[in-house]
């Protein structure tokens, strides 16, 4: 769900850049969490998301501006607090946040190859893979394929990091590893 999912990759993202102190980590996950869950009650709760939001901002900025050495204008705060009041306001955000994929995987009879990349950090596979595969076996689907897929991102590209910046670095756009996994499986399942 992605009241779940979301804090878990704001999290496995500032710890893998390791330019954020833990205890700030620990703060702007559970600044989200509060900021997440205002967004899915009724009525008008814009305030207090923005006040939440702001302080993570804040947050955020002070860590990012020390590495940097750079001012943080009042500007740049409330520019960047709007652009998340913007993406939590989007119909596509608030869809994210109230479906539970694991209710539809019990439905999904055909066959599945779940494939994960190690330093997937917007889908961790610790997190990910086993109650997938435990909803898949529950439905009794028999042909349940998955992987975590060593060295790899979220989009497949062999990764140092796993950061989201770092995708459009690497000259790999897909790794052959993974398509071949990929190909294997379905010659085996589709060609006759």
């Amino acid at each position: 769900k992605g009241t779940v999912l979301s804090p878990m990759q704001i999290e496995a993202l500032l710890r893998a850049d390791g330019k954020i102190p833990a205890a700030a980590i620990k703060k702007l996950v559970a600044l989200q969490r509060k900021a997440q869950a205002l967004m899915l009650k009724k009525g008008d709760q814009k305030a207090k998301i923005l006040k939440l939001l702001d302080e993570s901002v804040a947050i955020a900025l002070k860590h990012v501006a020390a590495r940097h050495k750079k001012l943080v204008t009042p500007v740049m705060r409330a520019a960047q607090t709007q652009s998340q009041m913007t993406t939590m306001s989007s119909p596509w955000f608030k869809s994210f946040m109230k479906t539970d994929p694991i209710r539809y995987w019990p439905k999904v009879k055909c066959p599945v190859l779940l494939l994960i990349g190690e330093k997937d950090l917007q889908v961790p596979a610790a997190a990910n893979i086993k109650p997938v595969v435990r909803a898949l076996k529950r439905a009794r689907n028999r042909d349940v394929t998955a992987k975590k897929l060593a060295g790899l991102n979220h989009l497949f590209q062999k990764a140092k990091t796993g950061l989201i910046k770092e995708y459009a670095e690497l000259e790999e756009s897909f790794a052959p590893s993974a398509l071949d996994i990929i190909a294997k499986w379905m010659t085996k399942r589709f060609v006759k």
